[in-house]
């Protein structure tokens, strides 16, 4: 059975897809990314604090380094508590 995984909110871009945080894979960097659609989100805490901020950039490429991103890493709400960033949880789901 997986563990449940952290989201902030639905998206507001495709309003079917959970948004969560994931790691560049190159720089290490956290976006929030819807899991449908896959906006990206430089910024996750000031995504968390307000609905109408458009995303920065779309898969796949990280808006902190400009990598192009093969497979994003989503965090568990154990490294989200870890990185100190358990405060963004809106939710778990399946």
């Amino acid at each position: 059975m997986s563990e449940p995984k952290p989201y902030l909110r639905m998206c507001p871009c495709c309003g079917q897809g959970m948004i969560r945080i994931a790691a560049c894979d190159a720089c290490n960097d956290l976006v929030a990314i819807c899991d449908e659609c896959e906006a990206v989100w430089k910024e996750p805490s000031q995504l968390k604090q307000s609905t109408s901020l458009r995303p920065d950039a779309q898969h796949p490429q990280c808006p902190h380094c400009g990598h192009e991103v093969r497979g994003w890493r989503f965090l568990t709400s154990k490294e989200l508590q870890s990185a100190g960033q358990s405060d963004l949880i809106g939710g778990q789901s399946p």
